[in-house]
C-alpha cells in the first residue's frame, strides 16, 4: 500500500493493514508525521495534538504489547485523520491512500505592536540637483528632410 500526505509519498516499512474493515497505520512511521505531537501515556493510551487539535485513543492488548517491545503498534487510522481536521482517500484499485492535511490559518504580522519603542534613526536624502542649462545654441538638424525639385510645373525628384 501506497501512503501519500498531500501528494508526497511517505515511505513506512509495517505496512497499512485492514483490521476488522478498519485502515490501520504504523504508529512512529506514519501516525506521528499527521501532527505535532504524539505520546504514549502509560502504556495505554495514546494522546495526539496537531495546533488546537487533541485526540486521545485507547491502545489495544496486542498495539500495547507490539508498544511495549519497542515495535510500531498498528493504530485506527481513521479517527485520526478526523480528529485532526484531515482528509482522507482511498482508491482500492491502486492500493493508494491519500492524506491531505490542511495549511494553517495565515495571521498577518501586527502592523504597531503597543509597548514597544523604536528609536528615530537618521535616513538620508539627497537633496535634488539643479536642472542642466544649455549655455550652447542647438546644432543644426541632422536628418534628411525630403525636398522636390519641380522642373517647371512637374516634379522631377522627390
Amino acid at each position: 500500500m501506497i501512503v501519500l500526505i498531500n501528494g508526497v509519498n511517505v515511505a513506512h516499512t509495517p505496512q497499512l493493514t485492514l483490521i476488522a474493515q478498519r485502515l490501520t497505520a504504523p504508529l512512529r512511521s506514519v501516525v506521528v508525521r499527521l501532527v505535532d505531537s504524539a505520546a504514549v501515556i502509560d502504556g495505554q493510551r495514546l494522546l495526539l495534538k496537531r495546533g488546537p487539535y487533541h485526540f486521545s485513543l485507547r491502545l489495544t492488548a496486542q498495539a500495547q504489547a507490539v508498544y511495549s517491545k519497542g515495535g510500531d503498534p498498528q493504530i485506527p487510522l481513521e479517527p485520526v485523520v478526523q480528529a485532526m481536521h484531515e482528509r482522507l482517500g482511498w482508491d482500492a484499485h491502486r492500493s493508494v491512500v491519500n492524506i491531505w492535511i490542511p495549511r494553517g490559518p495565515t495571521v498577518a504580522p501586527f502592523r504597531f505592536m503597543p509597548g514597544t519603542t523604536v528609536v528615530p534613526q537618521v535616513i538620508f536624502t539627497p537633496t535634488p540637483l539643479p536642472r542642466p542649462r544649455y549655455t550652447v545654441p542647438p546644432g543644426p538638424r541632422r536628418t534628411p528632410i525630403p525636398a522636390k525639385i519641380y522642373a517647371g510645373d512637374m516634379p522631377i525628384a522627390w
